[in-house]
């Protein structure tokens, strides 16, 4: 009994030591506190492309000059322009000189596309209506659009196929390009035989008429094959919704190296 009593009493006089208070430290080494810490920064901001702006030549409307250019120049500077829409929208878009009320101007003709009038309309709505300096109109063009890819009568295809850097030239002629029954025409007179022409110059391909040449054509695409002598293949693919100016071709046989290129450029032009 002397001995609880005794525990009791040295119990009631042991001072109790106070908890103390969380450091600065351990506070921000706490996991709650080091995550309000780690907050991610914000992406950064995405850089703004204009619709008329990403069609290939219609930069240049952003060029800045000190002195304004004369209307020929630039007419001429827009014509890449005019030549980049017809791609991207398969209609016309033309740049011509006019009288905008009583001052010389610019008229946009736009073909027969919503699409490409929404996109001419948006370049010139943001430049304030005006082209270096000179103010701006808009018309449809009347008429019906063909489809892109779609070319009446025959037309004449230029072709530069780069191999390992090498230029080569094929110049073939279709009639009903983009049409169903599509046929090669031949460019060369007098002999059917060899329809299709190649560059004097060229390194890589030199049999396309060895066979005469053998056209194909589907929804999508055009197919000109060259067949020398069984032994060397060429096929040349253009792709419709390019209208045929863009594609790839390769090189097979047990005779010749193979390749194959990307680095295809074509002009289409009515013969």
């Amino acid at each position: 009994m002397i001995k609880i009593v005794a525990i009791a009493l040295l119990a009631a006089v042991t001072p109790v030591k106070a908890a103390e208070p969380a450091s600065f430290e351990s506070l921000y080494k706490a996991p709650a506190f080091k995550a309000s810490m780690e907050v991610p920064a914000p992406p950064a901001p995405k850089a703004v492309i204009y619709r008329f702006e990403s069609i290939a030549g219609c930069q240049v409307v952003n060029n800045l000059f000190i002195m304004q250019p004369a209307m020929k120049d630039a007419l001429g500077m827009l014509r890449h322009c005019s030549d980049g829409l017809k791609d991207a929208f398969g209609v016309p878009v033309t740049f011509t000189a006019a009288d905008i009320n009583g001052a010389a101007g610019i008229e946009i003709g736009v073909g027969n596309s919503a699409a490409a009038l929404a996109t001419v309309k948006e370049g010139v709505t943001r430049k304030a209506g005006r082209f270096f300096g000179y103010p701006v109109k808009i018309r449809k063009l009347g008429g019906a659009a063909a489809p892109k890819g779609v070319f009446a009568g025959k037309s004449r295809l230029d072709c530069d196929i780069r191999v390992a850097g090498r230029s080569n030239t094929v110049s073939f002629a279709v009639a009903g390009l983009g049409r169903p029954g599509a046929g090669l025409v031949s460019l060369n007179p007098g002999d059917d035989y060899a329809p299709i022409i190649e560059g004097k110059d060229n390194h890589d391909i030199r049999s396309m008429n060895d066979q005469g040449g053998e056209l194909r054509a589907d929804e999508n695409t055009l197919v000109l094959v060259g067949d020398g002598d069984g032994c060397t293949y060429v096929e040349l693919v253009l792709y419709k919704n390019s209208g045929y100016t863009r594609g790839w071709a390769s090189e097979s046989g047990s005779e010749t190296p193979n390749w194959y290129t990307s680095e295809v450029v074509c002009s289409v032009k009515a013969l």
